[in-house]
């Protein structure tokens, strides 16, 4: 059994894609989306694109179907860079997940 549950090579390969996205898209405008209040709504879709959304959900309502691990390699890339977007994905993924459930 590996000592750790995140060091898989899918979850290597989630990682690297989350570190890139969050270096080169929320990174940069940091600052900006900090005085707007608000993180750029386009962002979520590039974070769908890349399949960072809807991790844990059935992939019939458009999930991918992984399990919790996913999400905590996903927050712990976040959160290096910049708590904000971690916690305003967290929130808008239970939202809009206890619609689906």
């Amino acid at each position: 059994m590996a000592s750790d549950i995140y060091d898989t090579p899918e979850h290597e390969l989630f990682r690297q894609t989350v570190r890139k996205f969050v270096h080169e898209e929320l990174a940069p405008r940091a600052r900006e989306f900090d005085e707007m209040g608000r993180i750029d709504k386009h962002l979520y879709k590039k974070m769908g694109d890349l399949g960072m959304l809807g991790l844990r959900y059935d992939p019939k309502w458009g999930g991918a179907g992984l399990d919790w691990s996913y999400t905590a390699v996903m927050f712990e890339e976040m959160v290096r860079v910049w708590l904000t977007p971690a916690l305003t994905v967290r929130l808008r993924a239970r939202l809009i997940g206890a619609e689906m459930v």
